[in-house]
C-alpha cells in the first residue's frame, strides 16, 4: 500500500519539533555510547514527520524500534516517544476513515515486543479481540502521557474506540455463531479425512457397545502391530473413579518416543499440576477411534538390548556393560557420565 504525504495535528507538529531538538541534544550528550547512529535516525524520523513523508517515517520508526532495544535508557525512551509520535500521525491521517482502511494499514499491527515491563502490560492480540480495537487502544495508551484533556487528536481516538467497541459487542452473538459453524465444518472435513486414512481401525459405529477407552486400547494394539511387526506389546486399559487409563509396555524394540507418537493420539487431554486439574482437548481422532484420560508408555530393557543400542550409537567403542550399569556411583563424575551415555543410547535407538 503506497501512502502519500499525511496530515499532522498542531499538537503532533509541536511534539515533533521538541523531539527533534531532544534527539539532536542526545547525539551530542552520548558521543561514545553508540548514541550518534541512534539519534541520527531519530532526527531523520522527526524531520520525516514534519515533512509529512509517511513512507520514510514508517521505515525509520521500525529502525528505531530495533535499535532502541539495546540502547541506554534515555535513548530508548526517546525512541519510544518518537515511535508513538509516528503512530499519532497515522491516526491523524486515517482516524476518520472507514474500518476497511484501518484493516489495510499494516502499521496498525502492534508489536508485543514493545511491552517490555509489567507496567506497560502485554498488548499482543488475543483471539477474542478485534485487532482494530486493540491497535487503537494501544495507540491511545501510547499518546496519552502528558496530553491535556482537550487534545483534539486524543478525543478523536477515544470517539473512534467507542464506536468500534459498540459495534464489536453488538456483533458478538453473530461472531460466535459463525465461529461455531466454521468449527463444525472443519471437524466434519477432518472426520472424513481420518476415516479414509484409518480404515484398519475400530470406530464407534463398528463397536457401539465398546467404551471409548476399550476402543482406544484395541486401536493402539493394531497400530503398533502394523508399525512394529514382530515386537510384543502389552496394552491394557483400566477404569477408575476419576476416569480411565491405558498402559503400553514392551521390551527393547522401538524407542519410547516412537510408541508415544502412536499411543498419545488417543489421549483425551493432559493434567495441569499447577492448577491440580485435568484439561480436556478437542481430539477428533480420539472421538472416532477412542481415547483415554491417561495414556502411559513404558519400555523395559534387557542387557543384550542395552549393549546393542550402545554399539549402534557408538560403533567401534569398547564399553563393558554389566547388569548394574544403571546403578553406578553417582558421586563419581566419570561413572555418572558413563551412565548418561549408555542411557542416551538406549533411549534413542530402536532395536
Amino acid at each position: 500500500m503506497v501512502m502519500s504525504a499525511f496530515i499532522v495535528s498542531e499538537v503532533t507538529m509541536s511534539r515533533a519539533v521538541a523531539a527533534l531538538a531532544t534527539a539532536e541534544e542526545r547525539a551530542n550528550t552520548y558521543p561514545t555510547t553508540g548514541g550518534n547512529a541512534f539519534s541520527d535516525t531519530a532526527v531523520a524520523l522527526a524531520r520525516a514527520i514534519l515533512a509529512g513523508d509517511a513512507a520514510a517515517a514508517f521505515g525509520l520508526a521500525d529502525e528505531i524500534h530495533e535499535s532502541a532495544q539495546g540502547s541506554i535508557d534515555g535513548l530508548t525512551m526517546l525512541g519510544r516517544k518518537l515511535y508513538a509520535l509516528n503512530q499519532r500521525a497515522i491516526i491523524a491521517r486515517y482516524g476518520d476513515r472507514p474500518d476497511d482502511d484501518f484493516q489495510a494499514i499494516p502499521e496498525f499491527t502492534y508489536d508485543s515486543a514493545w511491552a517490555e515491563s509489567a507496567d506497560e502490560g502485554d498488548w499482543s492480540f488475543k483471539e477474542d479481540e478485534c485487532p482494530k480495537i486493540s491497535a487503537l487502544s494501544c495507540l491511545l495508551y501510547q499518546c496519552s502521557e502528558g496530553d491535556v484533556p482537550n487534545d483534539p487528536l486524543y478525543q478523536r481516538i477515544q470517539a473512534r474506540l467507542a464506536v468500534l467497541n459498540a459495534e464489536w459487542k453488538a456483533g458478538a452473538a453473530e461472531r460466535a455463531k459463525t465461529a461455531a459453524t466454521r468449527a463444525a465444518e472443519r471437524k466434519a472435513k477432518e472426520r472424513v479425512k481420518l476415516l479414509a486414512e484409518n480404515t484398519h481401525l475400530v470406530t464407534k459405529e463398528a463397536k457401539p457397545d465398546w467404551s471409548s477407552c476399550r476402543r482406544a486400547a484395541e486401536n493402539i494394539r493394531r497400530e503398533l502391530k502394523r508399525k512394529f511387526p514382530g515386537v510384543k506389546f502389552s496394552v491394557t486399559s483400566d477404569s477408575f473413579a476419576g476416569g480411565n487409563s491405558i498402559d503400553v509396555k514392551w521390551t527393547d524394540g522401538p524407542t519410547e518416543r516412537d510408541v508415544k507418537a502412536i499411543a498419545y493420539r488417543h489421549s483425551a487431554g493432559s493434567f495441569d499440576g499447577s492448577t491440580d486439574s485435568y484439561n480436556y482437548a478437542e481430539n477428533v481422532f480420539g472421538e472416532l477411534f477412542g481415547q483415554s484420560k491417561y495414556v502411559n508408555c513404558s519400555r523395559e530393557w534387557t542387557l543384550e538390548g542395552v549393549r546393542k543400542a550402545y554399539a549402534k550409537a557408538h560403533p567401534g567403542t569398547q564399553e563393558v556393560i554389566d547388569e548394574g550399569w544403571y546403578n553406578r556411583d553417582y558421586s563419581n563424575q566419570d561413572e555418572r557420565s558413563r551412565i548418561h551415555w549408555i542411557r542416551d543410547a538406549w533411549n534413542n535407538c530402536s532395536l
